[in-house]
Order: structure tokens, then sequence, then C-alpha cells
């Protein structure tokens, strides 16, 4: 049989027992010898194994209602880790990493105004380390009581390890809240008041 590579000075083999296996003293490289003394190193036809790298992931949501005093900048927080590997919340609301990369944050917040009369705002941005990321922020509207919307979208942002990123809000009146919504008469899923993913994409 043969051995071949896109090489001259293939290895051959004519029968099954004629390949040699040896460690090279020199280099600590295995090679391959075949009975015509004609010697080259084993990886150039073993390939070798694909590199997989370790992706870093989270996945958070909160069972509780969050609420503001009107004008108060808050984080969103999380009582409650889905999946985890090399993500994890500090302090309730920091999302924090082990590992340096590329992560991608997606989230989707459920939000409600109580009562009150006139237009009212509420804004979403994100923080890195404790300090607001300039220009990531969003406004949402209200015009009714009780009105149900929905905050959902994604941020890339780098991070070092041992770094943490929060999405942070602020409501113009304190009827606005994140309400964690439950017992519905169909009997389908609790609404989270914030779900988020952290997932290392780089």
């Amino acid at each position: 049989m043969g051995i071949s590579k896109s090489v001259p000075n293939n290895i051959t083999s004519p029968d099954g027992n004629s390949l040699a296996v040896f460690l090279d003293d020199n280099d600590s490289t295995l090679k391959l010898k075949d009975i015509y003394g004609n010697i080259d190193d084993l990886d150039n036809y073993i390939p070798p194994t694909p590199f997989t790298p370790t992706l870093r992931y989270g996945s958070f949501f909160s069972t509780q209602t969050q609420t503001s005093l009107g004008n108060e900048e808050k984080e969103m927080t999380f009582n409650n880790t889905d999946l985890s590997n090399g993500v994890s919340v500090v302090n309730n609301s920091q999302i924090k990493v082990t590992h340096a990369g590329v992560y991608n944050l997606q989230f989707s917040a459920q939000i409600r105004r109580t009562s009150g009369g006139g237009t009212s705002l509420m804004y979403i941005y994100f923080a890195k380390n404790g300090n607001n990321i300039a220009d990531s922020n969003t406004s949402l509207t209200f015009r009714n009581n009780n009105d149900l919307l929905v905050a959902s979208w994604n941020f890339i942002v780098s991070l070092q390890a041992n770094e943490f990123i929060e999405i942070k809000w602020l409501a113009t009146v304190p009827e606005i809240q994140i309400p964690y919504l439950t017992g519905h008469p169909m009997g389908i899923p609790d609404i989270p008041s914030v779900i988020a993913t952290l997932t290392q994409v780089g």
C-alpha cells in the first residue's frame, strides 16, 4: 500500500507491516520510516485536529418587578441564571466575563406605564465597568395607561477579563415599571421582567 501526500518521497509500504513510527531524538517529533529508508514527519500524513475555540456565554432573567422614583438612573437587575459558561451576574446587574473577547449582548424587557396622564418617556442605554457608553441610548414613548412595550435589541462590545456590562434605564415618571407578569389565565409561561444573554462572538 502507499501513504501519499502532494510532495516527493512518499512513504511506501508493500505490505501491512513495513512502516515504522519513531520519535526523533533531535527535534522530538514523530517520524515515519519505510522499508526503503525514506523518513518523513508523521504530521505530513495525519492532518492536525481542528482547533475548536471555547466560547463563553450566559443567559439570565429576572422574576422581580423593577420600579423607579422617576428621573432616576437605574440598572436592570437579574435574580436567575439559566445557562452560564465564563459569564456571570455580579451585584445583581453586572454581567461579567472571565475571558477577553468580543461579546454580543441581547436583551428583552417588558415595560408598562401603570397610571398618570400625558406623554412619558423611558431611556435604555448601556454601561461598561460602571461608565455609561457614549451613543448607546434609545427612548421609548408611553401615551396611555397600561401600555405595554417590549424593548429588545442587541449590542456588540469588547470586554477584557473581569470586565462587565450593564443595561441601564431612566423613566421620566415613577409610573413606568418593568413588571414580572404571572398567572396568565391560559396557563402559558410567566413573563420575566428582563431576559438577557451575553455570548462571545470573537
